[in-house]
């Protein structure tokens, strides 16, 4: 319980700060944000660039 009351304060207090991000605070935070994405839904799959080509 304690876990998503912190994600819900954390997303309040940025939702809070949002207005006076600059475009590279949020540029970078998208990079993050991307990132962790990524490692939540990458299936491990890697592709060889024959395989690419032939597709």
């Amino acid at each position: 319980m304690k876990t998503a009351q912190l994600k819900k304060g954390v997303i309040q207090a940025f939702e809070a700060i949002l207005s006076e991000l600059s475009a590279n605070d949020i540029e970078d935070m998208q990079d993050k944000l991307t990132v962790q994405l990524h490692k939540l839904t990458d299936d491990g799959k890697r592709y060889s660039l024959d395989e690419v080509k032939n597709n």
